[in-house]
């Protein structure tokens, strides 16, 4: 390696459609990088928290590679030229974890890819330093908002300080809801948006499977909707459809 080249440990890299948000059903190729910032108790992507020795990687056959970790920027571009043809994958996936844990990797990588279709960028929105670093290299900008236990007033500013950065790129924010989000935090988070821009959409995201009234769902949405311009229902299709 040489000296102060940014490096980065990742998770695995597969092919999939974009399960959640507002590009739902396209063909995507996800790369998850490791470490996370926050410790939600309801992660589903735990595994993704710690950094491994190898990572994998899915080519389209289903045949599963692995390499080591941490990689320079150049060998990942290496790594995804040689395994996948992107005229198939019109839009590429940043995930973990919380990639911008990598921001400066991010910034290296992104350069040197020149993916030809849409990076999409998902995270926990806490961290808007370093998604200043590399949204010039970033087309969507998907962001979790977080409940429980992450409601407090600095929280709620660093969410909004994310979006007015994020709000110069195609920018959604997704919230996971079930019965445990309580009238208060649910409306603070509505204000929370739409103080930075009441047209950013919102991705109400049932947790699966649905176990409770669907009346409940339809009147967060409504609520929501008086505040904002467009809030959708969508559900983890991948897990619907028992794919990764």
């Amino acid at each position: 390696m040489k000296l102060g080249e940014s490096m980065a440990s990742i998770v695995e890299i597969f092919p999939s459609i974009q399960g959640e948000g507002l590009s739902v059903g396209v063909s995507t190729l996800f790369i998850r990088f490791s470490g996370c910032n926050l410790n939600c108790s309801y992660c589903d992507t735990k595994y993704a928290k710690e950094e491994k020795e190898k990572f994998t990687v899915t080519k389209e056959d289903g045949t599963v590679l692995e390499f080591l970790n941490p990689v320079t920027p150049e060998r990942l571009v290496e790594i995804l030229r040689e395994n996948y043809d992107f005229t198939y994958f019109p839009q590429l996936a940043l995930t973990g974890g919380e990639p911008l844990l990598h921001a400066s990797f991010l910034k290296d990588f992104l350069a040197k890819l020149s993916y030809p279709g849409d990076v999409l960028l998902e995270t926990n929105g806490t961290l808007p330093e370093k998604l200043r670093e590399v949204i010039s290299y970033i087309d969507i900008v998907s962001q979790d908002y977080k409940f429980k236990p992450f409601v407090t007033e600095e929280f709620k500013a660093v969410h909004r300080e994310f979006l007015r950065i994020a709000i110069y790129k195609k920018t959604y924010v997704k919230m996971v809801i079930s019965p445990e989000v309580q009238d208060l935090p649910f409306n603070e988070a509505i204000d929370t948006i739409a103080l930075v821009n009441s047209k950013i959409p919102l991705i109400l995201q049932p947790v699966t499977p649905i176990t409770y009234s669907l009346d409940f769902l339809f009147q967060k949405q409504k609520k929501a909707l008086e505040k904002l311009w467009e809030v959708r229902l969508i559900p983890q299709v991948h897990k619907l459809l028992q794919i990764k």
